[in-house]
């Protein structure tokens, strides 16, 4: 409404107003938005990241607080949104059994998040949440639904590191880090790269960061912290690395703090020649 009184543009990837909030409470309160075309314009709150109005918070006033298990690398992803997002949160890293928490949680276990009356369980739902809260997931279903599809993948490049626990041999996990860093991570980079290119954009949000750049971040980090090599990967895609490099000065994300690696690489002093890796990885071994 307000668009088409005052005669702004639609919001779109590349025509989209560029505005931002610029703390938590004017997140959670309402958006604010900067224009140099009316004094009425700079009063109006909006989505920092995402396009869109907001006339008042649907969100609990309380902290959200998150309760995991330390085994966990899912909740990484979620805790960065929340970085990113600039949302203050407590949290619970519980080193007890997900059984102790089945009145309290939808399903019985962990990861948890409770937000006043709300507790959601799921690594994808309380990832979206997170977003939703920060203001970087989009209010369009087109570009929600962009920001969902690398999600989704995302959490498919990160459960590829599972198989690094699977191998319980040294040839067998060599097979795999060489499969990961090879193969896996650059085709999985080429294929994200591509959608940028295809829509001339350094951000999956556009001109803006959103919750699909936060979530590629975080599973970026996780590759990065096992010393496999993914910075030299990441040097080839030149896109890639623009939404890497923005999103470390998204929000609170310098803030974040990243604990060991849960998937160290530790490859087997004996070293494994081109043959010996084919046949681990095609000898009752999927990937």
């Amino acid at each position: 409404k307000f668009a088409r009184t005052h005669g702004w543009k639609s919001f779109g990837n590349k025509d989209r107003q560029k505005v931002r909030g610029t703390s938590t409470n004017e997140r959670l309160n309402g958006f604010r938005a900067t224009s140099a075309q009316t004094e009425e314009a700079n009063k109006i709150q909006i989505s920092p990241v995402c396009s869109s109005i907001h006339t008042e918070s649907i969100f609990p006033s309380e902290k959200p607080r998150l309760i995991y298990s330390g085994q966990s690398c899912h909740i990484d992803i979620c805790r960065v949104l929340l970085h990113a997002g600039s949302i203050e949160f407590d949290e619970s890293q519980e080193a007890v059994s997900c059984y102790a928490f089945q009145d309290e949680a939808p399903f019985g276990e962990l990861p948890l998040l409770i937000h006043g009356n709300v507790k959601l369980a799921q690594a994808g739902a309380i990832n979206r949440y997170c977003a939703r809260l920060g203001g970087l997931y989009p209010e369009n279903p087109m570009e929600a639904s962009r920001v969902d599809m690398i999600h989704d993948r995302c959490l498919d490049i990160l459960s590829k590191l599972f198989l690094t626990k699977n191998a319980f041999d040294g040839e067998r996990q060599n097979a795999v880090w060489t499969f990961l860093r090879d193969s896996f991570l650059p085709s999985e980079f080429g294929y994200l790269e591509k959608i940028l290119a295809e829509s001339d954009d350094n951000y999956f949000g556009g001109d803006e960061l959103n919750a699909a750049d936060v979530v590629f971040y975080a599973v970026y980090r996780v590759y990065e912290q096992t010393g496999i090599g993914a910075s030299e990967i990441l040097d080839n895609f030149a896109r890639l690395k623009v939404s890497i490099d923005g999103t470390r000065n998204l929000g609170k994300v310098k803030d974040f703090v990243w604990g060991e690696s849960h998937f160290p690489y530790k490859p087997c002093v004996a070293a494994l020649d081109e043959s010996k890796i084919k046949r681990s990885l095609f000898s009752g071994y999927s990937l």
